[in-house]
């Protein structure tokens, strides 16, 4: 199997702008992540609609595809420190090929924790949100409001977030293009990160 990971290229122009994007995510880190960074001022990725959808594991419905504008982008997020059944993303990039979807992928250097050690200065996990232990991170993370303010006070940097290369053989044959939803932005310091009141 031969995916590239990014049929942008193939089927339009590098720099169209595209009108919504849509994000496919392996758990509920990511989407509180994406969600929190929806409603602040300054965002540091395209804001989009989230939704928790395993591409490696789950068959996408027709009927999903279908409720997907053209121009749109999908940006699909999944970890990479299993080695699982590829069958099944092939048939899920074989549909959105197929409805002509414009899709990238975002590979996480092993897991979600790890590039959250990778973007910032803490050494655990459980340092972020004071947690109990390292594996009380997820829960006390998506329970966390202002994640952005929490993650800047450890010197976050998002041009080391989501930016795989490729270390599992297992994927060497996926592209992963973190780059094209990350928003160029003026340094953390200066950054207020209190998000936007709920309307």
């Amino acid at each position: 199997m031969k995916i590239i990971g990014f049929n942008v290229c193939q089927t339009q122009k590098k720099s169209m702008k595209f009108s919504k994007f849509i994000y496919f995510v392996e758990g509920e880190c990511e989407k509180h992540l994406i969600s929190e960074n929806n409603r602040l001022p300054n965002p540091y990725l395209k804001v989009g609609r989230v939704e928790v959808f395993n591409f490696l594991t789950k068959d996408i419905s027709v009927r999903k595809i279908i409720s997907i504008d053209k121009n749109s982008l999908v940006v699909i997020i999944f970890d990479t420190d299993i080695n699982c059944d590829l069958k099944i993303i092939e048939r899920n990039t074989k549909m959105l090929d197929k409805y002509k979807v414009n899709y990238i992928f975002i590979l996480e250097d092993k897991n979600f924790e790890d590039e959250i050690l990778n973007a910032t200065d803490v050494k655990q996990l459980k340092d972020l949100f004071k947690s109990k232990s390292n594996s009380d991170f997820k829960k006390d993370f998506v329970k966390a409001n202002n994640v952005f303010s929490t993650l800047n006070r450890h010197n976050f940097n998002i041009d080391k977030f989501w930016c795989y290369k490729n270390k599992n053989e297992y994927f060497k044959d996926f592209i992963s293009q973190g780059g094209l939803i990350k928003i160029k932005q003026f340094s953390a310091s200066k950054r207020t990160d209190k998000v936007l009141s709920a309307k």
